[in-house]
């Protein structure tokens, strides 16, 4: 898999739950993709994640890139409202 990663990318995180009905399905994510770029930086832990949400609004659009089978794909996810 590490070998999938563009040059300079150390690690990614794997997907294990997508909540029904919330951005990432309706974006296409799919368990067991590898996210390891969102909006052009790197993401190894959570907190890259967490970063990248806090200057978005319900609306925008992040781009994030994923492993899937293999192949590089990339993902545009419109952010949603925060399910309580």
């Amino acid at each position: 898999m590490r070998s999938k990663l563009p040059a300079g990318t150390r690690a990614g995180l794997l997907v294990v739950h997508v909540e029904n009905g919330g951005p990432a399905e309706k974006a296409g994510v799919l368990l067991g993709d590898v996210v390891f770029e969102v909006s052009g930086k790197a993401v190894e832990h959570m907190d890259a994640i967490q970063d990248s949400l806090a200057t978005k609004k319900v609306g925008e659009v992040l781009q994030v890139r994923v492993i899937r089978a293999g192949e590089i794909k990339p993902v545009p996810i419109t952010l949603g409202e925060r399910s309580r």
